[in-house]
């Protein structure tokens, strides 16, 4: 972590408020769930991604700061789609509809926003 956030660390360092603390990078923290060895089993994605060649699939995310729209998330896939390349493409369960919108109340909101593709 001190490899990533170092510069910022360094200002927390030299903060007043801080003189005489030390200051730790700690994380990130993701839940895991251990399970025992007959439990284990790849995700179907990763069987999937072991058979296609080297750099031949591209990787979506943009991570936790961003929340994306309906519209914006419809968009998207139909680029992708039309793209015609291989790819993966990770969303957050807030991505599954546009969160600022109380009126979308889907009990399975990606399926419903992707179905006119």
């Amino acid at each position: 972590s001190r490899l990533i956030e170092g510069k910022y660390l360094e200002l927390l360092e030299r903060l007043p408020s801080n003189a005489n603390r030390k200051i730790f990078a700690v994380g990130p923290f993701n839940p895991l769930q251990q399970k025992s060895e007959s439990e284990k089993q790849r995700h179907e994605c990763l069987e999937w991604l072991d058979k296609q060649e080297t750099d031949s699939v591209i990787y979506i995310s943009f991570g936790s700061t961003t929340s994306m729209t309906a519209k914006e998330i419809r968009e998207l896939a139909k680029g992708l789609e039309q793209s015609g390349q291989k790819f993966i493409w990770v969303l957050r369960t807030a991505d599954k509809g546009d969160i600022f919108d109380n009126a979308m109340h889907l009990r399975d909101p990606m399926s419903q926003l992707l179905q006119d593709l």
